[in-house]
């Protein structure tokens, strides 16, 4: 009688293979990871797959149980839509340099966008109250202030076969630089991933990045010309314009396009998407999970049957179609918060042609 061998359902492809350092400056399994309050810091990287936090998780995977962090695959899982988790991942990072940020966009929190921290506070000095606007940033640890951890860092994951840097955004500052001066003197061969708002490109990071051998850009964007300038304020799309020129400059570069979609922007996808087909960029479209009210299974039949209809003809609508089609509780929540913004921002929810 042969040994009986028990496949487990929970394996994660990301725990097994990447490390993300977040904007707050701790050790997490993954980009999708829910803060607990128990991550190790990243002074304690060298020692991360050792730590209890690592073997906690490691544990609850072993036993079919969904971590506490891992919210957001569950929510996709219970809904039928592949996970990140279920993804085939090469052995990769994810680095973040704070919170600092030129934009404040609508889905984002002060955690991630040092403009939304400071927006928020002005809207609550003037008496205005809303859940969302109550969030503060978090308290950073900023390690890529000190260069020799910089340097211990770069050293550190120099072995990985990718590097995604992420924010925040990760152009607006001089940290992302630093730390490929630091990584190309170990490792040249490893892909970078950079994720940008597209708002800013700096001359000197085209230098410092052509010292690698293979670049990826992705460029988060909403929507359209003046829908995304509304959902990624106070983004404006002819600079994006400008900068794609730029970052075409590189050698050995693709671009691509990541399209966050919820209850306000389900229906404006198709301008965007026939957009990325005529440059030849593939996109990848990610549901709003938090904050529960963006969720795009809020958004009208109609809303949802534009973004079924995209579907039917572009492929890279089909991943979340499920997220999509949930049951919802209405645009009202949304709206209501949309408008206090325009408020502060003198902007116009117009834009985005909702339909209750």
């Amino acid at each position: 009688m042969g040994r009986r061998i028990r496949l487990y359902k929970m394996k994660c492809n990301w725990f097994n293979n990447h490390i993300s350092l977040d904007s707050i400056g701790t050790v997490r399994p993954c980009c999708a990871w829910r803060a607990t309050g128990d991550e190790p810091q990243v002074y304690e990287l060298i020692n991360y797959k050792n730590s209890d936090f690592y073997n906690k998780i490691k544990e609850q995977f072993n036993n079919d149980i969904w971590p506490t962090g891992c919210k957001d695959c569950e929510l996709e899982e219970a809904e039928g839509q592949s996970s990140m988790r279920l993804e085939t991942k090469l052995r990769d990072a994810e680095v973040k340099f704070g919170n600092v940020c030129n934009l404040s966009c609508a889905m984002c929190s002060p955690t991630n966008s040092s403009l939304i921290d400071t927006e928020y506070s002005q809207m609550r000095d003037k008496g205005y109250t809303h859940p969302l606007i109550n969030r503060t940033a978090s308290v950073f640890n900023k390690w890529y202030e000190d260069d020799k951890q910089l340097d211990q860092v770069a050293q550190f994951l120099s072995d990985r076969q990718l590097i995604r840097f992420t924010g925040g955004e990760p152009t607006v500052n001089t940290y992302l630089q630093n730390f490929l001066d630091c990584l190309s003197r170990y490792n040249t061969s490893i892909i970078i991933y950079i994720t940008t708002n597209g708002n800013n490109w700096p001359s000197r990071l085209n230098e410092v990045l052509e010292r690698f051998d293979r670049k990826k850009i992705s460029i988060s964007l909403d929507g359209y010309g003046d829908i995304n300038e509304y959902i990624r304020y106070p983004s404006k799309w002819n600079k994006i314009q400008d900068n794609i020129t730029k970052i075409k400059e590189l050698n050995n570069c693709s671009i691509s396009v990541g399209t966050t979609v919820g209850c306000y922007n389900v229906h404006l996808q198709t301008e965007l998407a026939e957009w990325c087909v005529s440059n030849n960029f593939n996109q990848v479209f990610n549901p709003v999970w938090g904050p529960e009210i963006l969720q795009p299974c809020h958004a009208s039949d109609i809303a949802k049957n534009k973004f079924i209809e995209l579907s039917q003809w572009y492929e890279p609508a089909r991943r979340i179609l499920p997220s999509i089609n949930m049951q919802g509780l209405g645009l009202t929540p949304a709206i209501e918060f949309f408008t206090l913004l325009d408020k502060h921002r003198n902007t116009d929810i117009g834009v985005l042609q909702l339909h209750e």
